[in-house]
């Protein structure tokens, strides 16, 4: 299959979930050979036109950290506009499976945001202290995009281990091997955030790399000091 074909079967797809999820959702189909927009609908969502160029490395880090069958799901972001949204991404790979497509579908939840509180409301009995919504969200903006997703990718592996475990040095270890393998280290501001979660000084970190750099026989990370 050529990618003008592919890209023709995909945009079909896109149209069809555009109709289906209806004008408060915004769907776009990303060309990832020319990392370029070929299909954009209710664009008014994120206020975005589709001459609009996004930085490559959101492409890099969305491949990254999706899942086995490339996707991407459910991550807070913000329209140009500052309005909440949830985003997802699904990845589509060629013949010898490099990435080739991206369709992102960006929602704006405010309606259903709106019936779940009248539900919640028209429910309630007692007058209760609620707790105040987390008004930290994604934005869509590349770089601050990249690294929201990295830090709640980080935050999401810790919670996922045993604490006992991750107190340990082969528990660290284990968990940075997954951190490395995601591609987690390529972002701004991984190395320090890393070592602010797992409570350890960079210098411990990069000795930990080296120890996988030894056990896999890849490249040093001297280079991560840079960043």
């Amino acid at each position: 299959m050529t990618q003008e074909e592919r890209l023709d079967i995909l945009a079909q797809v896109a149209a069809g979930i555009a109709k289906l999820m209806g004008s408060d959702t915004e769907v776009v189909l990303h060309d990832l050979t020319k990392r370029e927009i070929v299909f954009m609908h209710n664009n008014n969502i994120t206020g975005r036109e589709r001459s609009y160029r996004i930085n490559p490395g959101v492409y890099d880090v969305i491949n990254n950290l999706a899942d086995g069958e490339g996707h991407l799901i459910g991550y807070a972001s913000k329209s140009a506009q500052g309005k909440k949204l949830r985003a997802s991404h699904f990845m589509f790979m060629d013949e010898e499976n490099n990435p080739a497509a991206m369709i992102c579908i960006n929602q704006d939840p405010s309606k259903v945001q709106d019936i779940i509180n009248y539900l919640s409301e028209s429910i309630k009995i007692h007058d209760v202290e609620e707790p105040t919504a987390d008004d930290s969200v994604y934005s869509i903006n590349d770089e601050d995009y990249i690294q929201n997703v990295m830090k709640d990718t980080i935050i999401k592996s810790i919670k996922q281990f045993d604490p006992n475990q991750i107190n340990t040095k082969e528990g660290k270890i284990k968990l940075l091997t997954k951190f490395k393998f995601q591609g987690l280290f390529s972002v701004k501001e991984a190395v320090p955030f890393i070592c602010e979660t797992l409570s350890i000084s960079q210098a411990t970190l990069y000795n930990y790399l080296r120890e996988i750099r030894d056990e896999e026989g890849r490249e040093p990370y001297n280079e991560l000091k840079l960043r």
